[in-house]
């Protein structure tokens, strides 16, 4: 996940709409689901956060994977259903009570490694970054779950 991060962020940026096409024509559920959520809580500088980070995710799954078949809306509304109370349970904490609940969530996940670099990233955005808020981690924490493990279940 690291190396595709580092690459996504050295891209020209002509690059990275290319890039989100190509995930729009392969998983467009997914893609609707990025751009859908948090549409009234989420400000623009975290919405793009939030769409280059899935793209991010789904870049690596694919690499790792090779190809995944397409996410049906059914089964992102089913994990994101599951997801749920995790989001009320993250919602408005502080943002070293975001890293230790993401810890707890992570730690028996099969994508682990992927889950532990997205929650890295949202909490050094927070930290570092003025765009992210931090009460807003939690949220982007929980659709981004939700995209790999829709990604995982498709490819599994």
């Amino acid at each position: 996940m690291e190396g595709v991060w580092e690459e996504m962020n050295q891209m020209p940026p002509f690059k990275i709409p290319e890039l989100v096409n190509l995930m729009s024509e392969t998983q467009p559920n997914v893609m609707v689901y990025l751009m859908g959520m948090g549409g009234d809580i989420l400000n623009q500088d975290e919405r793009e956060e939030l769409l280059f980070m899935g793209t991010a995710v789904w870049k690596a799954m694919i690499d790792s994977a090779g190809s995944i078949p397409k996410v049906t809306q059914k089964k992102i509304d089913e994990i994101e259903e599951i997801n749920i109370s995790t989001l009320e349970s993250l919602e408005g904490k502080s943002n070293s009570a975001f890293q230790a609940a993401s810890e707890a969530i992570i730690e028996n996940h099969n994508q682990k490694d992927i889950l532990g670099f997205i929650t890295e990233v949202l909490s050094e955005l927070a930290e570092d970054d003025e765009a992210i808020r931090a009460d807003e981690t939690g949220l982007m924490f929980i659709i981004l779950k939700t995209v790999v493990e829709a990604l995982d279940k498709a490819a599994n």
